[in-house]
């Protein structure tokens, strides 16, 4: 009776992030300057061996404000339950959300006059938060209340994903090599408080249509390595650096409560664990400074989101393993519910330039490619990745000499996907399985950057 109880119970898992790179990836601070080859405290995540520019104290405050545009059509499935009379558009239509998302970064370094650099900083380099808008057409719907909260809700409803980095790091220059090596440390705090529709079958029967409500949450740590070189002094840099995955090599684990309702009665609350893996990173660039005037930049990473293969939950402290065929429990394992995510690695390129009219102003533009980590079987509305194209402009002014303003506007456009018949979800068995999740996706994201540079 206990496996069977286990088997049947819902689990909601994340709400889709303001993805600005592959998969769920928010690290964006610094925007144009926030690079593998920037020497400013965002280094301290993209590149820890170029914090060690020039003497003294540097302290950097940094702000990215999102606004997410996003819909997602089903039509029925032939796993799908039929929508029975007076419920049409129930499942079967458009969700759409227009959401706002805010990350602040702030971070700083101090250099020693032999090139000894010590930094620190917070940021939020995974996540988000979204809400899904309200099917207008079942408000106030005394047969049917639960469409209400729109046709993607069996995926998700509302809800917040989020992995908070607390950062420390030494870099040191080697002069006469004009190399510096950086390394950092990570605290990594996730956080996972989400709402979905669910049935206790896994199926979008209306009927017995039931909530359930994840909020877990769990600390785990990291490291990153890097190295500048400054091939041609002062004209051409090198940068290359690694960030491995939280937990390193074994994922994250979080601890929390799973509450569902189903039917009549009282709501069963259960302590969980949730077991995934978010990925390492690989990042390289090169900058280039010809002239006084004139800076390029070209820089790109490599995620490796080949690590996110489930999202696996068990109760407190139980072991979680399914099988990588259909989903289904592996013996001596006791799932209470499992999301199969099956990502795969990806890759994003960006290239900037930068003029500078004065000594005081600087306008940067650029342009970037992401690559999708999602396959078609596994999207669904809860978590979703695009092929996009991001375009920046942007402008720095130095208000005096110790204190830098910059303000830059990103764009990315994101190529439509249609997985109609292509979802594996629905053909899952126990604890995978879940509604189907084909249908036409799209989204649009506008992203503001400003950020403050001060230097003593």
């Amino acid at each position: 009776m206990r496996k069977l109880a286990l088997s049947t119970a819902a689990l909601v898992l994340l709400a889709p992030a303001v993805a600005n790179a592959s998969g769920f990836s928010t690290a964006r601070f610094g925007a144009e300057h926030g690079t593998p080859v920037s020497t400013n405290p965002t280094g301290l995540y993209y590149n820890p061996g170029a914090m060690a520019d020039g003497p003294g104290l540097r302290v950097f405050v940094d702000g990215t404000f999102a606004l997410r545009w996003a819909d997602f059509t089903h039509t029925q499935a032939t796993t799908d339950v039929a929508e029975p009379a007076g419920a049409e558009g129930a499942n079967n239509g458009t969700a759409t959300l227009f959401n706002f998302a805010a990350a602040p970064m702030i971070g700083a370094t101090y250099t020693l006059e032999n090139k000894l650099s010590f930094g620190a900083a917070f940021y939020v380099p995974f996540g988000g938060a979204s809400v899904w808008d309200k099917n207008k057409a079942f408000e106030n719907n005394a047969s049917f209340a639960g469409p209400v909260d729109g046709v993607q809700r069996w995926h998700t409803i509302e809800g917040t994903l989020r992995s908070m980095f607390v950062t420390v790091g030494a870099a040191y220059r080697i002069e006469e090599a004009r190399l510096s090596l950086g390394v950092t440390g990570n605290l990594i705090l996730s956080d996972i408080d989400t709402v979905r529709a669910r049935n206790a079958d896994g199926s979008n029967r209306l009927g017995t249509e039931g909530r359930s409500w994840l909020k877990a949450s769990g600390i785990s740590g990291s490291f990153g390595i890097g190295a500048l070189f400054e091939v041609v002094p002062k004209t051409v840099w090198l940068g290359a650096s690694y960030q491995s995955m939280p937990g390193v090599t074994g994922g994250t684990a979080l601890d929390g409560k799973l509450t569902n309702k189903f039917g009549p009665g009282e709501p069963t609350v259960q302590d969980v664990t949730v077991y995934q893996g978010l990925p390492d990173v690989f990042r390289f660039g090169v900058r280039g400074r010809p002239r006084d005037w004139l800076e390029f930049r070209l820089f790109g990473d490599i995620s490796r989101w080949s690590a996110f293969k489930n999202q696996c939950i068990a109760p407190k402290g139980e072991k979680c393993a399914v099988s990588d065929k259909d989903g289904g429990a592996i013996e001596e394992t006791a799932p209470v519910q499992n999301v199969v995510r099956k990502w795969q690695d990806a890759f994003g390129v960006r290239a900037g330039a930068s003029f500078y009219p004065s000594d005081k102003a600087e306008v940067m533009v650029g342009v970037g490619y992401d690559g999708n980590a999602i396959p078609d079987a596994t999207l669904d509305p809860s978590l979703t990745d695009f092929e996009d194209v991001s375009l920046s402009l942007g402008g720095r002014f130095q208000i005096m000499k110790q204190v830098g303003a910059s303000l830059t506007y990103t764009h990315i456009l994101y190529a439509p996907r249609n997985t109609t018949n292509k979802s594996s979800v629905a053909t899952n068995v126990a604890p995978s399985n879940g509604p189907d999740a084909g249908g036409a996706y799209t989204q649009t994201i506008g992203v503001i950057n400003a950020n403050v540079d001060l230097r003593f």
